[in-house]
């Protein structure tokens, strides 16, 4: 299934949520343009307070649509009081992001290798796709990460840590922590 929103009015937004089976608690604001696909099975769930901005007229570094997508029987969790400016997530496994969690503009999380790593697999989709490594992402509590940095598969960032803008987070953070770079350091 795949959901576009394109309305600013976020009371229209929720009822679209919950037509695709999307759980959310109050107060979820999606505004500007972004594209949900959902997979069979898929589940995401959304905590209370989230606003996701996909529009450079309300955030000048939302240059790009936002886009969700969470493949068959995966699972993307999203906590209470986050935010996320034109995120671009894809979810083959899972991706869990805590409460208070912000994302700055244009952040990209994949969960996923998405192909092979071996070039004789690549050869052959179904062979490409029944080899690729997908490992779960998650983000603890009071994180914040700075806009377009890309979180890899496999990670997990620890609680009240700071992700410098412009990073490519291939490791885990623990918790406390101000990382940057890429790699991150």
């Amino acid at each position: 299934k795949c959901l576009f929103f394109l309305n600013i009015m976020p009371s229209i937004n929720r009822v679209k949520l919950r037509a695709f089976g999307i759980r959310h608690d109050k107060n979820c604001r999606i505004m500007g343009f972004c594209t949900i696909t959902t997979g069979k099975s898929s589940l995401i769930s959304i905590g209370k307070n989230f606003r996701l901005v996909s529009s450079n007229l309300i955030n000048p570094l939302c240059d790009k649509k936002a886009c969700i997508c969470v493949s068959d029987n995966a699972h993307l969790q999203i906590g209470d009081n986050c935010g996320m400016s034109s995120p671009t997530i894809w979810v083959r496994k899972s991706v869990k992001i805590g409460n208070n969690v912000n994302l700055g503009g244009g952040c990209v999380l994949f969960d996923t290798d998405a192909h092979s790593l071996n070039y004789l697999h690549r050869r052959d989709g179904l062979t490409d796709m029944a080899n690729r490594i997908d490992k779960e992402i998650i983000i603890d509590d009071d994180v914040l990460i700075g806009a377009n940095t890309c979180i890899l598969k496999g990670v997990h960032i620890g609680a009240r840590s700071v992700i410098g803008a412009g990073s490519v987070v291939t490791k885990d953070i623990p918790a406390d922590s101000i990382a940057a770079g890429n790699p991150q350091k």
